[in-house]
């Protein structure tokens, strides 16, 4: 476990390891995969509040949510796991830039709603984060 309570990294002799991980990754790339996948993780809890339950998005709540494996190293993630992922994020940002149920029939192209402005703010946000997650996560390391 290093300094900032990461127990995939070992910062011992200056020298950095992921425990169980190929060499080539560096700690700086680590790090901010690490930081990224907790902003995704975020928005991904934000994003599910607002979003209309029963969805086949809730099964990342096995992957991103309260039900992942905290014993597994979050950053090991398998290609076909990424695209899964990244899939159940565009079926959930395509929900929230949609109108909820109850506005619309009344309300379906007025964004200045409330509830559906923050449903709309929430959807770009993941979305960006969804982006940066595919970026970090599919290039080599």
């Amino acid at each position: 476990m290093d300094d900032t309570g990461n127990p995939y990294l070992n910062k011992a002799a200056g020298q950095v390891e992921a425990i169980g991980l190929p060499p080539t990754r560096s700690a700086a790339g680590d790090e901010e995969r690490l930081e990224r996948l907790t902003q995704l993780r975020d928005l991904y809890v934000e994003a599910q509040e607002l979003a209309v339950r029963g969805q086949p998005h809730e099964n990342l709540d096995w992957i991103l949510g309260w039900r992942r494996d905290l014993t597994q190293d979050p950053l090991a993630f398998h290609s076909k796991r990424i695209e899964l992922i990244s899939l159940w994020l565009e079926d959930l940002v395509a929900e929230l830039e949609s109108p909820p149920p109850a506005l619309e029939a009344t309300e379906s192209e007025n964004r200045s709603m409330p509830a559906h402005q923050s449903r709309y703010v929430a959807a770009r946000k993941l979305r960006e984060a969804t982006k940066l997650f595919l970026k970090l996560f599919r290039s080599p390391q």
